[in-house]
């Protein structure tokens, strides 16, 4: 759907953009999703050129201490931590629009982002869809963290969103302290050979057995790469670095800026790999690999389950 050409390739600052925000507030609505942002799903931020676009946040309250169950919970920063609270799922809504910026296909067309990431926030309503109707069927853990999902804005923008979120977490119910994980999803669309990559790994020494068990036992055939840095330039980054990015590379995955992961908030990103299509107006829905995409977000699923 994001794909469609009334959403103009979903541009930041561009009412194709708008309006694809607006469809998702409408579909985190639909799945029963509370707003994440003092009563509204929508947190807006201003671009370098003063347009202010929004992110978009839901989440599934949780059980355990500090995970936003109490209708009194609110930001807390300051002061002890409340409890383990909450997981963080993201995937980022914006593209290219008709190709004004970092496009290699160097003409004035509607760019689709079907995998750039049309794919990540189909992941991400799967996701908020499958975990709202645990709940509803009463066959979620009974112990369990707060779930926060959200389509941030501006990826393309050098994950201005992500960072405006990273930064204002006072506009959320949560504190750095009680974020137990942020687990991103960036093109999920193109898996191929079954190879999956994974980056963040540095960033806990618990990923390595979670993935594990995330990939082990449950008819999964994927062969997953990972790697330890999480400075990838997609949403993850924000909540993981501490000031150092680093631009070494990640040997094995062409095209993919990086340096060593410095720990800050545990992350992971779920990645099936750069195609010829990347940037380009031949992003488009037809290409997806759709039953790839959802053995992705089963792994990610898992990962998410695990604690």
């Amino acid at each position: 759907m994001l794909t469609s050409e009334k959403f103009e390739g979903r541009g930041a600052g561009t009412g194709g953009n708008e309006m694809a925000t607006a469809w998702l507030v409408e579909r985190f609505r639909e799945i029963g999703l509370r707003p994440a942002f003092s009563g509204s799903y929508l947190q807006g931020f201003a671009l370098a050129d003063g347009t202010v676009v929004n992110n978009v946040g839901g989440y599934i309250p949780g059980t355990l201490p500090g995970a936003g169950a109490g209708a009194g919970a609110g930001p807390a920063e300051a002061g002890p931590p409340r409890g383990p609270g909450v997981i963080i799922v993201g995937a980022h809504l914006d593209h290219l629009g008709y190709g004004e910026r970092d496009s290699f296909s160097y003409v004035h067309a509607i760019h689709p982002g079907a995998d750039d990431n049309a794919s990540g926030v189909a992941g991400l309503l799967l996701l908020a869809r499958r975990y709202a109707q645990r709940i509803a069927d009463d066959s979620a853990s009974a112990n369990r963290p707060a779930i926060l999902f959200v389509a941030f804005n501006a990826e393309e923008w050098k994950m201005a969103g992500s960072k405006y979120f990273v930064s204002h977490l006072n506009e959320t119910r949560w504190g750095k302290s009680q974020i137990i994980a942020m687990v991103n999803m960036d093109m999920i669309g193109r898996l191929r050979g079954d190879m999956l990559y994974v980056f963040g790994l540095d960033t806990s020494p618990q990923w390595a057995d979670r993935l594990a068990r995330a990939t082990a036992g449950a008819k999964s055939t994927l062969r997953v790469r990972t790697f330890g840095t999480a400075n990838t330039a997609s949403d993850q980054q924000p909540f993981a670095e501490a000031g150092n990015p680093g631009e070494t590379g990640v040997p094995g995955v062409p095209g993919i800026p990086g340096g060593p992961g410095i720990p800050g908030v545990p992350v992971l990103q779920f990645f099936t790999g750069k195609h010829e299509d990347y940037h380009r107006i031949t992003d488009t829905a037809e290409k997806i690999n759709s039953e790839g995409a959802v053995r992705v977000v089963d792994v990610v699923d898992r990962v998410i389950s695990d604690f």
